[in-house]
């Protein structure tokens, strides 16, 4: 649309927020801060493993160890951008290439391989080339580098490696390519870092992949309560002034040093959500409620991600505890639905959706592995043998149509009728006298 006099009109599906951020990429996942708050020893431990390429020597792999959110990834990089400025800054003839690969989405050697030459060459590669093919190219470029510099090192940063559906094949690779003599050039060093919440993971590597790599662990803690309030208070300028108050502040980062082992990922989250609600309530201060609020709904994604990652027979089973306690609850049942029924109500839903069930006895195994993830809860009855009582954890129960296609759930819906009929066929129907106090915690 536009005015009378030819300038366009606002749309009014995009209405201008209240002023309430003013630097919002400080608040993305990209963002790279230039304080790194309480990992001065792990980043000098890294940049200790790099200091050779300064000589023309050899890096060290690394093994970068701690959980969600304790800031491996933004130590690691920036300790490659400060080896890069030193380079620049001494005017030595060292070049030196980072590839930051997000294992999340990379899964794959073939896709690991085409992210290294596509981030190291300037003409796209091609697609649908077999795994050592990309190697062929990669040794290429590494000869190419080498031939015009006095030094050449290429330091690849795997990010979540666990993430790769087989990784010893590629670490095993990379590690050993100038021992192995992948290219003639011997003025080429290349340097592994690796990073993952996965505490075991160089246990599931192959041996001759752990010797070859021979990784130096640094160990990431947990943030506490202080390090999360000067993290989030260095991001208080992504706000307007009045947006955000210390006191908001030190709320969130007591409730995620208590409650998610000091992930400040989600710390920074949390506070970016918020200024989302309010911007959507044409508000510009950010209260305690607001912080509550937006972790809440951040669980919920997380759940629902979560939940779409898992087999489809395993979300299956999730919906027959809902539908089943659902069916229990319209009829006045006092107890939750249990194994027999949800494992009837899985079968049926396999028939409806012309899918083949898995055994019983399988999908009792699957039962008990949810309940270990914390997606349900099992429970054991005084008085009820080895019959197990399961619920759907509140968070679950909450994003369940958002889990299953709404296609399957259309299906579902237009058989309810004979599913109630399967339900309420299984259930006993036998005195109940105070059944809360009968429960026990498997």
């Amino acid at each position: 649309m536009v005015h009378d006099d030819g300038n366009p009109t606002p749309s009014p599906l995009f209405k201008e927020s209240t002023s309430v951020l003013k630097n919002e990429s400080m608040l993305m996942d990209s963002y790279q801060p230039e304080v790194i708050v309480a990992r001065d020893a792990q980043i000098q431990e890294i940049a200790d493993n790099l200091t050779a390429i300064l000589r023309k020597g050899e890096a060290t792999n690394m093994y970068l160890r701690g959980d969600i959110g304790t800031g491996k990834t933004i130590s690691a990089k920036h300790v490659f951008n400060e080896l890069k400025r030193t380079i620049k800054a001494f005017d030595r003839d060292i070049f030196i290439d980072v590839v930051n690969i997000d294992c999340t989405v990379t899964k794959s050697e073939v896709t690991v391989a085409h992210t290294i030459v596509e981030k190291l060459s300037p003409i796209h590669p091609k697609t649908g080339l077999q795994f050592f093919q990309y190697l062929q190219q990669i040794w290429q470029i590494i000869e190419n580098r080498a031939d015009q510099h006095s030094y050449y090192s290429l330091i690849l940063f795997f990010d979540e490696v666990d993430q790769i559906e087989k990784p010893d094949n590629v670490l095993y690779q990379f590690s050993r390519a100038v021992a192995h003599q992948k290219f003639n050039a011997k003025n080429v060093n290349i340097g592994v870092v690796i990073a993952t919440n996965n505490r075991n993971f160089l246990t599931t590597l192959r041996e001759n992949v752990r010797s070859s790599a021979k990784f130096k662990t640094i160990k990431f803690p947990n943030y506490n309560e202080r390090e999360l309030f000067d993290i989030l208070h260095l991001r208080k300028d992504a706000f307007e002034d009045n947006v955000l108050d210390d006191n908001i502040i030190h709320y969130c980062a007591h409730i995620v040093a208590d409650n998610y082992n000091g992930d400040a990922r989600h710390a920074i989250d949390i506070l970016y959500e918020a200024a989302k609600i309010i911007m959507k309530e044409n508000r510009n201060h950010i209260s305690l409620e607001d912080i509550e609020n937006a972790n809440k709904k951040l669980l919920e994604k997380l759940t629902v991600k979560e939940l779409k990652g898992i087999p489809l027979h395993d979300r299956l089973l999730i919906l027959s505890i809902y539908l089943s306690n659902k069916i229990l609850r319209q009829y006045k049942n006092p107890m939750p639905t249990n194994t027999g029924v949800v494992l009837s109500v899985y079968q049926d839903i396999c028939r409806l959706l012309d899918l083949n069930a898995n055994h019983s006895i399988y999908m009792s195994s699957r039962i008990k592995a949810l309940n270990d993830q914390n997606y349900i809860e099992a429970k054991a009855v005084r008085g009820f043998g080895n019959t197990k009582f399961i619920t759907l954890i509140e968070d679950v129960e909450c994003i369940i149509h958002e889990i299953i296609s709404e296609s399957n759930l259309k299906t579902i819906e237009n058989n309810y009728s004979d599913l109630e009929i399967s339900v309420l066929s299984k259930v006993q129907r036998p005195e109940f006298k105070t059944i809360e106090s009968r429960i026990i915690d498997l």
